[in-house]
């Protein structure tokens, strides 16, 4: 879907944030860019690269991991290392840094040459991330993003992959192998997600899994939290902050001055 406004006013929320620890960033957004409110907080400043993807009914799979693969590509031809990149993934994100990551670990194994990253990224944060395609279940509990909303999303981007490709779009049984070596593309990891929220089992078991390949993991689950609830954290104008966007901007500013 489109990139909202409030996420990317929840980005200059957290760069604010950053700023008030010395620490200075610069905002790419990898996303389906059209209809963005110039109003919003962050469009439209000097620290900030707006990259549009396509949207997955009209450029199936590999199409979004080829523009993440190029967008990386980008910034390094703008002069950043990967020490200096942070990747965040929000639901469908997060499953696109996923689909990213296996296909340089898969790289890495069959040609070592042929790694686009010189060194390990700095950090990844996942927020609720959208770990299958499949299989969501009945949890709905208090969560927006129900399992029949979730299953009419996914059916619509597995339309025209093949069968025996779905594993590198599908993470809800990751075999043993397929994260091994992680540190190599990332130096440490933030998992996060809602105790209410559809995703949350797969999201806990999946970063068990990778915790397992990459002791650098972090996961936590937000008490009462649903899909996403960050933004409605910051949409509310909540204060004192949840105690979520604090655990995220603890572990940004850690991974940005490491």
């Amino acid at each position: 879907m489109p990139v909202q406004s409030f996420a990317l006013d929840y980005c200059a929320h957290i760069r604010k944030r950053l700023g008030m620890l010395k620490i200075k960033v610069s905002i790419a957004v990898l996303a389906y860019c059209e209809p963005i409110n110039t109003a919003s907080n962050l469009s439209g400043t000097d620290s900030t690269l707006l990259v549009e993807e396509a949207l997955s009914d009209t450029a199936t799979y590999p199409a979004q991991r080829n523009q993440a693969l190029c967008a990386l590509g980008y910034l390094a031809q703008l002069g950043y290392s990967p020490k200096e990149m942070v990747i965040v993934g929000e639901s469908a994100g997060g499953n696109l840094f996923l689909q990213l990551t296996s296909l340089l670990l898969r790289m890495r194994h069959s040609n070592p040459s042929s790694m686009s990253l010189r060194e390990p990224l700095g950090g990844a944060l996942l927020i609720s991330p959208l770990v299958g395609m499949t299989n969501f279940g009945t949890r709905d509990c208090l969560d927006f993003a129900t399992a029949q909303n979730l299953t009419q999303f996914a059916n619509i981007y597995l339309d025209g992959i093949p069968q025996e490709n779905r594993s590198e779009v599908d993470f809800t049984s990751p075999t043993a192998s397929q994260f091994q070596g992680l540190g190599v593309i990332v130096d440490r990891m933030m998992i996060t997600a809602g105790a209410e929220e559809v995703l949350r089992d797969d999201i806990i078991t999946l970063g068990r899994h990778i915790a397992g390949c990459h002791p650098c993991t972090t996961q936590i689950v937000q008490g009462h939290g649903i899909h996403l609830y960050i933004h409605f954290d910051a949409m509310l104008g909540q204060n004192p902050e949840g105690k979520l966007t604090n655990q995220m901007v603890k572990w940004l500013s850690e991974s940005l001055v490491n």
